[in-house]
């Protein structure tokens, strides 16, 4: 069974896959126009990293696949699994005996309650404004910390990719604002990409940013 990656190589690996989508979109900036073709592509890329593809043994000794796409997330109520939305991607792991779900895991065969060791939030989306990119990371960063800061998912990533046809002329408040989530929460790894969809000035490269 592969090791669970760790955290700074967990780093190097967003940065890597992000400037290897950068030079995709220089290339080719049709080739994603949509989140789901976004999601199509990450799903491919995290399938060629063995801590992520290979799976894993549930207490049942079956296999587990890893990967899944729109994964349900849970939280306990009155003693009961609640669901409350679906990570984009994740990457799952076997649960611990002290994990809340683990006897309904256990019990039921329930195999939408695994934990996630990594869990994404992704965008594709015409965003011409600043204001609307940081109104979207504060909306995301719910995906993985509730109101009393607990966290859903060991690591989870808001991946921004903006289809806007100009560069954003305030990244300094984008970087900012990104560095402030990533210090008050540090399980969630933060970046932002551009992709000039409709601009015809082939020499435009596009900006990164990254918050973790």
């Amino acid at each position: 069974m592969s090791k669970v990656m760790k955290k700074k190589d967990l780093k190097k690996y967003l940065k890597k896959i992000t400037y290897q989508l950068k030079e995709e979109l220089t290339k080719n900036p049709y080739f994603i126009i949509r989140e789901g073709d976004f999601q199509v592509w990450l799903y491919s890329e995290l399938m060629k990293i063995s801590e992520f593809s290979d799976p894993f043994y549930d207490m049942f000794e079956d296999p587990m696949a890893r990967i899944h796409a729109e994964y349900p997330r849970f939280k306990k109520y009155r003693n009961k699994p609640v669901k409350i939305g679906r990570y984009d991607l994740v990457v799952l792991r076997n649960p611990k005996k002290t994990e809340i779900f683990y006897d309904k895991i256990k019990d039921e065969d329930r195999v939408d309650l695994f934990p996630s060791f990594l869990g994404f939030e992704l965008k594709a989306k015409w965003d011409k404004t600043y204001k609307r990119i940081l109104k979207q990371f504060s909306s995301d960063i719910g995906a993985f910390y509730n109101k009393r800061n607990q966290i859903s998912s060991d690591y989870g990533v808001i991946f921004h990719l903006n289809l806007a046809s100009e560069k954003i002329r305030e990244l300094d408040k984008i970087q900012k604002s990104m560095d402030k989530y990533a210090k008050k929460y540090p399980h969630v790894f933060m970046i932002y990409l551009e992709s000039y969809q409709y601009n015809k000035n082939k020499s435009n490269s596009p900006n990164i940013l990254f918050s973790f």
